[in-house]
């Protein structure tokens, strides 16, 4: 036997919407977008109650693909010769939000790092 909800609001966007359970707050346009970000303040939690163990993963995950990154980094250097790395500082590299395969706010981190020189 299903139950039949009544309308809720979603509490992000304000839109009605028909749940599918009882304790559903969000619709469903909002929802992976704020299990995302409560996804990335729970591993931001965990990765500073635990440093040790993500050290380790950090570790073992480039002894395992260290190989390939060198292919990756001549490959690039090879097919792209006006190309520059800039090293700036991490809490300039995470002032701005960026993403470079969604392409989003790459102008504004590119800007920063001419800017640093």
């Amino acid at each position: 036997m299903d139950k039949i909800f009544k309308f809720k609001v979603c509490i992000i966007c304000g839109k009605e919407f028909i749940p599918t359970n009882g304790k559903q707050k969000y619709c469903k346009d909002c929802r992976p977008i704020i299990y995302r970000e409560l996804r990335r303040i729970k591993m931001a939690r965990y990765r500073i109650t635990h440093p040790d163990r993500c050290e380790n993963y950090q570790k073992q995950f480039y002894l395992k693909h260290s190989e390939q990154y060198k292919q990756h980094k001549q490959y690039y250097l090879e097919n792209q010769e006006q190309s520059y790395v800039i090293y700036i500082p991490k809490e300039v590299h995470r002032s701005v939000y960026h993403s470079v395969f969604k392409n989003i706010g790459m102008d504004e981190i590119n800007a920063l790092a001419w800017n640093y020189l």
